[in-house]
């Protein structure tokens, strides 16, 4: 599995939805400045394991991130 994700800006990245993790997750971005990290509505279902490497992919430590908006 290739991680994926969405451009939307230089700060923002889609990183889970339908087509980048499971078919049934919501849609949920990435934004990252500054070196701070925010998932924004992260309702997953199943696709986790794609979701965290997608925010690998785009160079955040999942652990980095520092708050999660649903």
């Amino acid at each position: 599995m290739t991680p994926q994700f969405v451009r939307v800006t230089d700060e923002i990245h889609q990183v889970g939805g339908s087509g980048l993790t499971a078919p049934e997750d919501a849609a949920i971005y990435l934004v990252e400045f500054d070196g701070h990290a925010t998932l924004i509505d992260s309702g997953c279902s199943g696709g986790e394991d794609r979701l965290l490497a997608n925010i690998e992919a785009l160079g955040v430590r999942p652990e980095a991130i520092e708050a999660l908006n649903l």
